[in-house]
């Protein structure tokens, strides 16, 4: 599966990580996110059978910034919130939700 250029750097800042400790757990996180927003807007970024016969990634292997965003802020909460969360109250995110929507695919 491609990074769509979402590099273990650019989640490292993101995170404001500046050790390597968490290298690894970080990159398997990534691959996590980006599975989970494309389950969320129900479409395979490099897919052009499900985005009107275009493929989400532009040729440098880029997914549009909201999209990366919304894999940024998965990777940030799987991060930050290793623990289960049953003991907290679970909302939805406003700005992930408000992040994917556009791309997200709306069939009857």
């Amino acid at each position: 599966m491609s990074d769509y250029n979402i590099t273990l750097e650019k989640l490292k800042q993101y995170l404001s990580v500046v050790h390597s400790r968490d290298d690894q757990f970080i990159e398997s996180l990534i691959q996590v996110a980006i599975e989970d927003v494309q389950n969320c807007i129900d479409r395979r970024f490099d897919d052009p059978t499900t985005w009107g016969n275009i493929a989400l990634v532009d040729p440098s292997n880029n997914i549009p910034a909201p999209l990366e965003a919304a894999v940024k802020m998965v990777v940030d909460d799987l991060y930050h919130n290793r623990s289960t969360q049953f003991d907290k109250s679970l909302f939805d995110n406003k700005t992930f939700t408000r992040l994917f929507s556009p791309y997200r695919k709306m069939g009857v």
